[in-house]
């Protein structure tokens, strides 16, 4: 039988292949009220190996966007976009 040299032979030899050490995730959070609710999901979710986008709807409050924006600087890998 013949295979095709892209499909591999076993699941091992890919996953041998081409695992790595970490595996990356990025985040992207939708926020349109509620910053207290959003900063404790935050604080569950975060780590510094991953990277988040943080998106305040422009119909957000003032207060809403200000909180985040001071809240969301502290964190590296972090950042915050309001369209």
């Amino acid at each position: 039988m013949q295979t095709h040299p892209i499909i591999p032979q076993t699941l091992s030899q890919t996953i041998g292949e081409h695992s790595s050490p970490q595996v990356r995730i990025a985040y992207f959070i939708m926020v349109h009220q509620r910053p207290e609710t959003f900063k404790a999901l935050f604080e569950k979710i975060y780590t510094r190996d991953q990277f988040y986008l943080i998106h305040i709807d422009r119909k957000a409050s003032s207060e809403t966007t200000e909180a985040i924006q001071d809240y969301i600087v502290q964190y590296p890998k972090s950042t915050f976009w309001k369209v």
